[in-house]
């Protein structure tokens, strides 16, 4: 995951002639180099569901009339994720769920965050995001499809599908017992997946040890995917998160 900490609005005009209607001008959000959304007027922020469409087709500007670009927005700890639209997807019929993709900038970066502060003080009063108290929090199972898209390599296979490990797929870890701490890594999957209960995205702790799995693909990357308390397993995700019970 990586941190939506530098946002610009940038004004553009879309042509809307070719559907009957007129050129108009809009804002759009950027980080840095990369267009987040491109239409900050035309997303459906009136989704009680905070599941919105980031990228709107730039023909008309009717939501889900381009395919793709949707995201889900979900409070954990002390951050506002914007994550692909799982429960979106999980509703959709089969031939529809590729339609409610990720935006390209979060297919090829992975999920973002927002600290609370910011969130509150400059998305929802500048950018039309919705107030903090209308996100939903992160379900266990949103949690473990989180999990899912940020493992290299598709380890644990494509988005719209459940998450499963080819164990045979890692052939070592940092230390200790990687076939235990594989069996550990599938069950805490399998756990998250079958509940709807709310979790916590938080920081590791200075006591909890971070386990890396080796994978059998090009080059052997390193795979930071789960960590040690001294007691219990948890599963981690890039940079510095644990995915954890609330408390």
């Amino acid at each position: 995951m990586w941190q939506l900490s530098n946002p610009t609005l940038k004004k553009t005009t879309l042509n809307f002639e070719a559907s009957g209607l007129s050129k108009v001008t809009v804002q759009q959000l950027w980080q840095d180099d990369s267009r987040l959304i491109n239409a900050i007027e035309y997303v459906n922020w009136q989704d009680s569901g905070c599941d919105f469409q980031f990228i709107v087709c730039e023909v008309c500007g009717y939501v889900g009339c381009e395919p793709r670009g949707w995201i889900s927005l979900r409070r954990m700890g002390n951050l506002v994720a914007i994550m692909p639209a799982f429960s979106t997807i999980a509703e959709a019929p089969d031939y529809m769920t590729t339609e409610y993709l990720p935006p390209y900038l979060l297919q090829t970066k992975g999920a973002c965050f927002i600290k609370l502060e910011q969130y509150t003080s400059q998305f929802v009063d500048c950018f039309r995001f919705p107030p903090l108290e209308e996100v939903p929090y992160l379900l266990a199972w949103e949690a473990a499809k989180l999990f899912q898209f940020e493992a290299p390599v598709e380890i644990l296979g494509k988005i719209l599908q459940q998450p499963i490990l080819d164990s045979n797929s890692i052939v070592a870890s940092s230390e200790g017992n990687f076939l235990e701490q594989v069996e550990q890594l599938n069950q805490l999957i399998k756990e998250l997946i079958a509940s709807s209960d709310r979790v916590n995205l938080r920081p590791i702790r200075s006591y909890e040890k971070i386990i890396s799995f080796y994978l059998d693909t090009a080059g052997f990357p390193e795979w930071q995917a789960l960590v040690f308390d001294g007691t219990r397993y948890l599963l981690f995700i890039s940079p510095s998160f644990v995915i954890d019970h609330c408390s």
